[in-house]
Parts: structure tokens; sequence; C-alpha cells
């Protein structure tokens, strides 16, 4: 008994040692990587995962893609090197990308970019075998006054295109039009931008053109850009450019700048040029509260114009858009005071002056790119801005004024680049919920306004404040004891 006793001990021993080998064995498992399959915008293939080792299977689904066959699967997406299934998966993830050549149901697309097909059509369309000979197509478009040049890749017609073979991919061509010898042309420039080409046939009488509505102003043609020389309408056989200016009835012009409108246009025009001066700036509330009299909602203004006046679009509620060109170069305080529909005020990347309350509950005003020569920006410049989301101050503005930023609760990041920056304001941020980020580039500890153990960042509790590194431990030692406590722990380097 004894010894059969001993031998199910040891027995049973073993099969403890083997149980939990086994499961140790189980416990452990061997690190696996990944086959992951790019089909480069077609139907989706699984991935899997192998040991180092195991043979790469090739996957049995084949993808597909509309208007092309699928080739075959490559290491590489320009399709140099077909991989090779049933290597050992190395240790690490791989990417195997799928190749493609188009289908023979390639299409062409011919715009006539201004001509006509048969039956007025604007575009044809024709198909191909891929790889297949390409020629010029037969068909082509007509275009009154003009001869037909050749077809292009781009509207611009800059890329001519070379007929060879069709293409793998869809493609669409764009007609080329030059000048035709049985026609002179007419160039129409109004306001100094050119407003029409005309091919007229030569020989015949050119008549006036009526290229505007009946609510402008035209002031006659000219063949010169002064508009010294009136042109009288008469046989033509030669090319030539006529002038003149034109704007909305209703506007009021002294000197050179724009005094009233009342018109009844919710589109306003402004001349370059009245009463042989040129048209310069937009005056002092000339369009104060229109939407009392009429609702504008876009104001065209020439490249003539450097400078919108204070109150120049005082409260006009109705304001969409604002034509100012490059060449504006102050904005003057309560300019679009209150413009709550404004969405675009055109290009500000001249401006050096912007002044107080310029945009102050401007809504729905989109992000701005300031000019980097901008050296004044007055207080409540874009308060109440409530779809600002960011903006950079230039390195040209040193003082922040107070309250620039009041009530912008879309605003989430602010760099302000000045090398040298003495204070940023009590309330320049009130009420700036989602602001998340501002940079402070100053090379100098700027000093942060503190109201009663209030300050510039108080309440906002999602802001991070970036400063050089060199100055990140002066920033926290300043600050520790402000906000409860909780400034110090917001300034980051940058």
């Amino acid at each position: 008994m004894k010894i059969k006793k001993i031998k199910c001990a040891i027995i049973g021993f073993l099969s403890v040692i083997m149980a939990a080998t086994v499961l140790g064995a189980c416990g452990k498992e061997s690190k696996k990587y990944t086959v992951t399959f790019d089909t480069r915008g077609g139907s989706a293939v699984s991935s899997y995962k192998l040991e180092a080792g195991a043979k790469i299977r090739r996957p049995s689904k084949i993808p597909t893609k509309e208007m092309s066959v699928f080739n075959d699967w490559y290491t590489d997406t320009s399709y140099t090197q077909k991989f090779e299934f049933d290597t050992r998966m190395p240790a690490y993830n791989i990417t195997i990308y799928a190749g493609w050549i188009g289908e023979a149901s390639v299409e062409i697309k011919l715009d006539a970019n201004g001509g006509k097909f048969d039956g007025d059509a604007t575009e044809y369309k024709l198909y191909g075998d891929v790889g297949t000979t390409f020629a010029m197509p037969t068909v082509q478009p007509v275009y009154n006054g003009y001869a037909f040049g050749g077809w292009y890749t781009d509207p611009e017609c800059t890329q001519s295109y070379t007929f060879t073979v069709y293409p793998v991919e869809n493609l669409t061509l764009y007609a080329s039009w030059v000048n035709d010898a049985a026609y002179c042309y007419v160039s129409y420039y109004g306001n100094g931008a050119l407003v029409s080409k005309v091919p007229v046939l030569k020989n015949i009488t050119l008549k006036e053109p009526n290229l505007f509505g009946s609510d402008i102003v035209n002031t006659g043609w000219y063949t010169d850009s002064a508009m010294t020389q009136k042109y009288t309408f008469g046989t033509i056989s030669k090319d030539i450019s006529l002038y003149t200016t034109y704007y909305t009835d209703g506007l009021t012009i002294e000197n050179g700048t724009v005094t009233g409108y009342t018109g009844n246009s919710s589109s306003v025009i402004v001349p370059n040029r009245y009463e042989e001066v040129n048209v310069t700036t937009v005056g002092e509330y000339a369009f104060y509260r229109s939407s009392e009299l009429t609702s504008i909602t876009s104001v065209s203004l020439p490249a003539t114009v450097t400078s919108i006046a204070a109150g120049a679009f005082y409260d006009c509620q109705y304001l969409v858009t604002v034509g100012l060109t490059g060449n504006v170069t102050s904005i003057g305080d309560n300019a679009f005071y209150k413009n709550y529909r404004l969405k675009s005020v055109g290009d500000v990347s001249s401006v050096t002056s912007i002044g107080e309350a310029a945009f102050i509950g401007c809504k729905v005003l989109g992000n701005i790119e300031l000019s980097s020569e901008l050296t004044s920006l007055g207080a409540y410049a874009f308060t109440d801005c409530q779809m600002l989301t960011q903006m950079v101050i230039p390195s040209s503005i040193r003082d922040i004024p107070d309250y620039l930023f009041s009530g912008c609760t879309s605003l989430k990041q602010v760099d302000i680049t000045a090398a040298r920056l003495e204070t940023i304001p009590a309330h320049v941020f009130e009420n700036c919920k989602a602001l998340e980020r501002v940079t402070i580039r100053s090379i100098l500890d700027a000093y942060i306004e503190d109201v009663d153990g209030n300050t510039t960042f108080s309440g906002l509790d999602k802001v991070k404040i970036y400063v050089p590194a060199s100055l990140l431990n002066v920033y926290r030692e300043t600050y520790v004891d402000l906000d409860n406590n909780t400034l110090s722990d917001k300034f980051e380097a940058i």
C-alpha cells in the first residue's frame, strides 16, 4: 500500500507541474504584427495579424474601384515593386498597396470655355480605351467673333494638351480662343477695370453698349484712361479700348470723397473718378444708418479708395460685404459699427490704422489677417465679433488696446508677436470663454493688469499663456498669488 500511495503522489505532482506548464504557455502570447492592405481608394480589404516568421498570405478578396481594374499588390504607392506573398513576416507592421489601371470607358469631357457645341451645349463627352490612340477630336465648339485655338488642361489655357493615348483617369479639356482676323475687338473699361471685351465685324457701325443696369449712372466713353478724349461712336476698323466711370444712382461725392447715399439699390458701386477727381475716401458717416433708408447689402469700392473715415458704414445692419482693396490704408473709429450681418470686408493687407470700435458688434465677421504694417489699433476694435476664432497681432503693435476682443465668444487663439510689450490690459479678453491659447512673444515680461485680484485672464478656465522659455519662471513667480492662485499655472513655454 505504501508503494502505491507514493506512485500516486508522484503522478499527481507531475500532473500539477504539467498543468502549470500548459497554463503558463497559454497565458503568454507571442507578439503579433499587422499586415494592412491599402486599396488606394478601392473597396476595403481586411488587415490581419501574424507572428514574426509566419508566411504572409495573399488576401482572397480582390478589391474593386470605379473606372479602374485591379492590377496587383505592391510595396509602394508608385507601383515600382510587386509584393511577394508567402515570404516571412518581419518583426514590425507592414502596409501593402493596391495597384490600378483604368478601364476602357475612360471619360474625356470637352469644355467649350465660353463657346458652344451644336445645340448650344457647353460641353461634349467622349470615351476611349485606356492606352489606345487618342487623336484630336473632330468635334469643335464655336464662339462668335473668335477662332478655336486648341485644347488645354486648364480654363485659363496656359497648359496645352498633347494628344497621344487615352489616359488612365477621366480628363477635362478646355477650348482656347484667339482673335479672328475678320473682327476687331472693343475693350470696355469701367472704374479702372476691364468690364467687357466685345468682337465686332470690321467696318461696321459701333453702337454705344448698354453694359450697366438702370440704376447705374454712366459718365460716357473716352479713348484715354484719364477720360479727357470723348469717343464718338461710328464705323470701326481696328481694335480699340474705351474708358468710363460708373456708379450707383443716389451717391453723392464731393472732391473725391463719398459723402452720402439716398438711392434705392441694395448693391452700391463707387466710381474711381467723379468730376475729373479720383475718389479716394468713403467719408464720415457716408452710409450712416442706411438700413433706415434702403437695405444695402454690398458696397464695391475702386482701387483709388485709400481711406474709410469714421462711422463710414455706421449701423448698416444689412451690409454683408464691402470690397476694400489692397490700397486702403486706414479704417476710422466706428467705421463698421454694429454691422450685424457683415461677413467680409475685402483686402486689409495694407491697412496701417484701425480706429476705436471699428468693427464693434460685427457678429458674423470672419477671421481677418492684419497687416504687418499695422501701427495703430484702437480699443474695442473687435468687441463682440462673435465669429472670430483666431488673430495674429503683428509685431508693429506694441500697445494692446483695452477691450480689444471683449465678447469674442468663439475666439480660441491669439498670437501677440511684438518683441517688446509693456501691458496686457485688464479687459482685453473679457467674456472670451472659448479662449485656449495666448502667445506672448515679447522678450521682456509684459505686465498683466490686476484689478482687485482679477486679471486679464480671470474666468478663462481653458486658456494657456505661452511665453518665452527664458521668462517662464518670471511670469509664474510674479503672478503666483493672483486669480485665486491659478494664474501661475496657466503659463507654459513657447
